[in-house]
C-alpha cells in the first residue's frame, strides 16, 4: 500500500491538501504495518514543503514505511499554471539533495529512499515512467489503457480500451504504446545523445505542455532546443504564495 502526504506537520499538510486527511492516513499506515504488508510513503515536493524534507523522511520511518518516494513536482496541468508558486529555488534543492544523501548513508538498505530529481532546476530530463511503454501501464475507470497516468492529455494518441482488446495486445501492438517506445521516434539531439537509453527523451506530456508537440525533446533537458522555455520560466520572478501554508494565512 502507498500513502501520499503533503507535509510532516498535520495542519500544514491539510492546508495544502485542502482536506482533513492526516489522521486517516496515519491510521491507514498503522493498520498496514499491523498486517505485515509492504508500505510506501509518497511525497510530491515543491517550494512549500521542500524545507521539511528531514521531517517528512522521519515521518515515513515513524509510520513504518519500507519505501519513501520523494518526487519533485512535474510541471504540467495544474502545476504548470502554478509553477511560479511551486518551483523551488536551487538552494532548496541542493540542501534537500544533501539531506537525502545523509539519510541514505544512515539507513543503508533498511528503507528504500527514492529521490526523483527536480528536472527544471537540474536541467536534466527525468526518465519518465522508466520509459514509454517499458515498465508500466495505467487502466482508467472507464477501461482506457495509458502508458502513463497523464498521457490522456496527448492529442492523436488514440488510447485503446480493455473492453475492446486484451492487455497483451494493447501492450505489444497498440499505436498508443508504440508511439514513443524505444529510440526510433526520437528527434535530435536525443537520437545521438549518450543519455537516450537512460532518460528516454524525457517526459512526453511535459514536452507537449511546454511546446505543443509531444515529439519534441523534453525542454527540461539542458540540451533541448526548447530549454530556454524552462530556463526563462525558472529564472523569472517567483510569485508570492496567495496563502502562506506554513502560517495559515497570507
Amino acid at each position: 500500500m502507498t500513502v501520499s502526504v503533503q507535509h510532516a506537520d498535520p495542519q500544514v499538510s491539510e492546508r495544502i491538501a485542502s482536506v482533513r486527511s492526516f489522521a486517516a492516513k496515519e491510521r491507514a499506515a498503522r493498520l498496514n504495518r499491523a498486517s505485515g504488508l509492504p508500505f510506501g510513503l509518497n511525497v510530491v515536493l515543491h517550494r512549500v514543503n521542500l524545507d521539511a524534507l528531514d521531517d517528512l523522511i522521519a515521518l515515513g520511518l515513524k509510520w513504518g514505511a519500507d519505501r519513501i518516494e520523494l518526487a519533485h513536482t512535474q510541471f504540467h496541468g495544474w502545476a504548470l499554471h502554478n509553477r511560479a508558486a511551486l518551483l523551488p529555488t536551487r538552494e532548496q534543492v541542493e540542501q534537500a539533495r544533501a539531506s537525502v544523501a545523509r539519510w541514505r548513508e544512515l539507513l543503508g538498505r533498511s528503507v528504500e529512499l527514492v529521490w526523483v530529481a527536480a528536472d527544471w532546476v537540474d536541467a536534466t530530463a527525468k526518465p519518465c515512467m522508466g520509459g514509454w511503454g517499458a515498465l508500466s501501464l495505467t487502466v482508467t475507470p472507464d477501461g482506457t489503457v495509458l502508458p502513463c497516468p497523464a498521457a490522456a492529455a496527448l492529442p492523436d494518441l488514440d488510447p485503446p480500451n480493455v473492453r475492446d482488446r486484451q492487455l497483451a495486445w494493447i501492450w505489444r501492438e497498440s499505436k498508443a504504446f508504440n508511439a514513443y517506445r524505444g529510440e526510433s521516434w526520437m528527434p535530435a539531439p536525443c537520437r545521438g545523445c549518450a543519455l537516450r537509453s537512460t532518460d528516454h527523451g524525457g517526459c512526453r506530456c511535459q514536452a507537449h505542455a511546454l511546446t505543443g508537440d509531444a515529439t519534441r525533446t523534453d525542454p527540461a533537458c539542458r540540451h533541448a532546443p526548447d530549454h530556454h522555455l524552462v530556463r526563462e520560466l525558472g529564472q523569472g520572478p517567483r510569485r508570492a504564495l496567495a496563502y502562506d501554508y506554513r502560517k495559515g494565512g497570507t
